[in-house]
């Protein structure tokens, strides 16, 4: 294999801060690669802090949308 093919069956990951295999990159065809710029671990984090900062307690009740 040729350093070029190894060098594209790699990418970094700027928030675990290593490089991972292509593989572990969801698809995202928005990219110029053609996936995600976190790792599946990292971008499922990402998601869970995102979530928790807007978690139940924080958002508005439904019952508001339907009280005339």
């Amino acid at each position: 294999m040729t350093m070029e093919k190894i060098l594209q069956a790699f990418k970094y990951c700027p928030m675990c801060k290593k490089g991972k295999r292509i593989d572990e990159f969801p698809n995202n065809r928005s990219k110029h690669d053609g996936k995600s710029t976190y790792c599946k671990v990292c971008g499922n984090e990402r998601v869970r802090q995102r979530n928790k900062i807007y978690n139940e307690e924080e958002r508005m009740p439904f019952d508001w949308v339907w009280e005339k």
